[in-house]
């Protein structure tokens, strides 16, 4: 996913020319080292959607999976993870 920084050409992220010419959001805004769970994503799509309706405009969805896509369109709900088990 284009979320992650410095990995262009392996996540496709459209290149600067590209996003001058179409605004794009929430690319390049977490380290390939740090978790970014789903809820995560939720929280930043949301965030990006509110500010681009608060300037009157409109959001296409573009790129992740199927179930990024169901995470804000549907607003699903993610279980808290259960560390102790996962340790």
């Amino acid at each position: 996913m284009a979320i992650y920084r410095g990995m262009d050409i392996g996540t496709a992220t459209p290149t600067v020319a590209e996003q001058e010419e179409i605004p794009h959001h929430i690319i390049d805004i977490v380290d390939p080292s740090d978790e970014f769970a789903l809820p995560l994503f939720q929280s930043a799509v949301e965030k990006a959607l509110k500010e681009i309706t608060d300037r009157g405009n409109r959001a296409v969805l573009v790129g992740g999976t199927g179930l990024h896509v169901r995470a804000v369109v549907d607003r699903l709900e993610i279980p808290p993870r259960f560390l102790s088990i996962r340790d």
